[in-house]
């Protein structure tokens, strides 16, 4: 998105008749260079050429020696094409340096901390491109108006900025679900199996006071049947 609004920003001309700048400030792509490697060659020229194109995804930039490789998350080839010691693939053009050695091998993903390192770029409203020709005046919102349409492009994948967080929303939404949903089962099948423990090996204190209760009332009926026995026992003897 904010590439995207960045270009169409370029094509206007704020209130002086200056080109557009960018809108936005997008943070520098970062290569983290292999521990292992031998050479003092670091990738520090990282641009994004075709927004539509890159991907949020790791890849593996490696030299042979001879060639450079370039290799996604899954270890599969990415096509990539050198050209003037510009390497370049699925968007992303890297300036090749020297001091790189055989086996040196470099990590990146274009994508990583592009959405908390945004911010704005333009420090005045001034300088704000709305107009589609240099000398169209204040009234020429020409330019802002193709900016607005940018809402409809689709942009990511096949589907626009407001469709894709929809989606993205509602896939939240299905996963905070599903989590909560195992939650919950996690916890009535760990009190199942709590009870069925107990049932086995545990004390129920409810069971244990009826049983007590029980256990009383056998001893007083007892304790009756004894004094009984010793009260006929007594008149037996007193009996001349």
């Amino acid at each position: 998105m904010a590439s995207r609004l960045n270009q169409q920003h370029h094509a206007g001309f704020d209130a002086d008749g200056n080109p557009g700048q960018d809108l936005f400030s997008l943070p520098e792509i970062k290569a983290i260079a292999n521990s292992l490697n031998t050479g003092s060659g670091r990738l520090d020229s990282i641009r994004v050429t075709d927004y539509k194109a890159v991907n949020a995804e790791d890849y593996n930039v490696s030299f042979d020696g001879t060639d450079w490789h370039v290799t996604g998350a899954d270890g599969r080839t990415v096509p990539a094409t050198m050209t003037g010691g510009v390497l370049s693939f699925d968007g992303v053009e890297i300036d090749l340096p020297a001091g790189v050695n055989a086996g040196d091998s470099f990590s990146l993903n274009p994508m990583a901390g592009a959405a908390e390192g945004i911010g704005r770029a333009l420090d005045s409203a001034s300088k704000f491109a709305a107009s589609d020709d240099p000398a169209g005046g204040s009234s020429n919102n020409k330019n802002l108006e193709l900016m607005l349409k940018i809402q409809d492009e689709k942009l990511i994948g096949k589907n626009t900025l407001t469709d894709a967080y929809t989606q993205l929303v509602g896939t939240i939404g299905s996963n905070a679900r599903a989590v909560n949903s195992g939650l919950e089962s996690a916890k009535i099948d760990l009190d199942d199996k709590f009870n069925t423990k107990q049932s086995l090996s545990g004390v129920d204190m409810n069971e244990e006071m009826v049983n007590m209760q029980m256990f009383m009332q056998y001893y007083q009926a007892n304790s009756q049947i004894l004094q009984t026995a010793t009260t006929l026992f007594d008149t037996l003897l007193s009996i001349k």
